[in-house]
């Protein structure tokens, strides 16, 4: 129940945390324990309250329930999404110990990504580079096999609608909704990772370019202490429009959420100047529309890798690299652009 959730507004907070108040009714065994304190942060986080020793609590009841960590999997992942979304690798790296192994031998690829995702934040902070682009090949490989279970229950779904419904409309509309990232209204992860493949293939096959920049608003996490998480959404959503606008213009340019505040963006057979080119436009449009909307004044940081695939390359390692050059970006200012080849590496607003 509350791992299928994320922290998007007060009144949602105020929700789960009244279901998990019902469950402990249900289950008073769960009172004090990992379900009610992770609820409460929940709450916390929402309402902008100090909640650095309920962190402590959620730490120290983990590890007590160690023994039986199978039956706290769903709290388990809400609680690593919420940490992720609070960049909180310290915290992270006390949990994740705890609840290692419990997804052995099983098919929830969806809870596994979570948790690499979590694994990707704590070895970036630790500076381990090497094993964070290894943790970012295992993530691709969790979401490979997730696509293939979820590709499974779509065409098993559409199946069974095509009997009921015989409007080719509907179906189309099913399908293409399969891909769309609800919020922001740009393709979602599961559609980057089938672009990607297909252009990563085509860009070896005839030898041309393939571009990849990851994206994310500088300071989401202070927009939404700040001025509350409607209006981060907000946020998200003039991104996403700015996206759809500049998607439009060029086919060989596709855009996508790739988690959270970040966004990614393939450019197919594109030359440098030409990605400098779009990726300035972006952050102008993106300016040019915060001064028009309902939105705050927002900056993004973005990271650009360009090469032609060769033979030891993988869609990942393309990935890991522009996710580099983001946080090299960040480093040196926000708002940043930092566009990295094979042989260069270039800082610019």
């Amino acid at each position: 129940m509350i791992a299928e959730s994320g922290l998007k507004n007060l009144d949602e907070a105020a929700v789960i945390r009244q279901k998990m108040k019902k469950v402990i009714g249900l289950y008073p065994r769960f009172a004090g324990g990992p379900y009610e304190l992770v609820a409460d942060l929940y709450y916390a986080v929402s309402h902008g309250d100090d909640y650095e020793e309920l962190l402590r609590k959620i730490i120290r009841a983990c590890i007590q329930v160690q023994h039986n960590a199978g039956e706290y999997l769903p709290l388990f992942v809400a609680l690593i999404r919420l940490l992720i979304e609070l960049n909180r690798p310290d915290v992270l790296s006390e949990i994740l110990p705890v609840f290692s192994g419990i997804l052995d031998g099983t098919d929830y690829y969806q809870y596994m990504m979570v948790v690499s995702r979590g694994r990707q934040l704590c070895l970036k902070d630790a500076g381990k580079l090497d094993e964070f682009v290894k943790e970012v090949e295992h993530f691709w490989k969790l979401s490979d096999l997730n696509d293939v279970t979820h590709g499974k229950l779509a065409r098993y779904y559409m199946a069974m609608r095509s009997e009921l419904v015989k409007s080719g409309e509907e179906i189309n509309n099913l399908s293409q909704q399969v891909n769309i990232d609800e919020l922001t209204g740009v393709d979602n992860r599961r559609a980057l990772n089938q672009k990607m493949v297909q252009w990563f293939e085509k860009a070896g096959n005839d030898q041309c370019s393939l571009g990849i920049e990851i994206m994310d608003i500088d300071s989401f996490k202070h927009i939404n202490d700040t001025y509350g998480h409607r209006a981060g959404d907000v946020c998200l959503k003039t991104l996403g429009n700015v996206l759809q606008d500049v998607e439009k213009e060029n086919d060989n340019i596709f855009c996508a959420r790739y988690g959270s505040d970040e966004f990614a963006i393939l450019y197919l057979n594109q030359r440098d100047e030409e990605i400098m080119k779009t990726a300035r436009r972006i952050k102008e449009k993106v300016r040019q529309a915060c001064t028009k909307e309902e939105c705050i004044l927002m900056h993004v940081s973005q990271g650009i890798f360009q090469a032609v695939p060769d033979a030891h390359d993988k869609e990942w390692t393309f990935v890991a690299l522009a996710d580099e050059a983001m946080y090299e970006a960040k480093k040196e200012r926000a708002g940043k652009i930092c566009f990295r080849t094979r042989e260069s590496q270039t800082l610019t607003d």
